[in-house]
């Protein structure tokens, strides 16, 4: 059903929560896998519940050197079989039956298994995409800080020239830009 995930596929210049889920969603391997099991395990449900196919045989043949002595003898045989397979006693004892509740587990658990990969993986990609974020935020915060502290310095140094501030406050402006960068 689901079509190889595409590689080589370049990644938007900007990634949305939405964007990055629905990325994850197509391409991510957790989720090819554990799709891959529950298809898997659909199939070995159609086995299980399947019977198997009768066997018919007919056969033909002549036997050399038989001399017929009775009427309605003959040197030709032929013989005929039909066979179930066991499919009626499968059916009968119940061993279908539990093929087919194992095969309905093993499916369930597969769908559990891709809904717990899927949700896991989720939290991952939202972990991941709030700590991008904030990391963008700490950054633009940190520019900010040093954009301020490189104003109050320039301040500073025109009040010191002018006489309103002493050589310390140009000193602690300066060391608290130094800081900022």
């Amino acid at each position: 059903d689901a079509a190889a995930p595409d590689a080589a596929a370049p990644l938007p210049a900007t990634l949305t929560l939405d964007a990055a889920l629905a990325l994850f969603e197509k391409r991510g391997l957790d989720l090819v896998i554990a799709d891959a099991a529950v298809a898997g395990a659909k199939g070995d449900l159609r086995a299980a519940g399947a019977l198997h196919n009768p066997s018919v045989g007919v056969g033909i043949g002549k036997s050399f050197g038989y001399g017929a002595q009775c009427t309605g003898c003959s040197a030709m045989q032929w013989q005929a079989t039909v066979s179930d397979q066991a499919a009626i006693s499968d059916v009968v004892f119940g061993k279908r039956g539990l093929r087919v509740d194992v095969a309905k587990a093993a499916l369930e658990a597969a769908k559990m298994a891709r809904l717990d990969a899927a949700r896991t993986l989720r939290f991952t990609v939202e972990q991941q995409y709030a700590a991008a974020v904030l990391a963008k935020a700490s950054r633009d915060f940190a520019k900010q800080a040093r954009d301020v502290a490189a104003e109050t310095a320039g301040l500073i140094a025109a009040r010191h020239a002018a006489g309103a501030a002493s050589e310390v406050d140009v000193a602690r402006t300066q060391t608290a830009l130094g800081e900022a960068e």
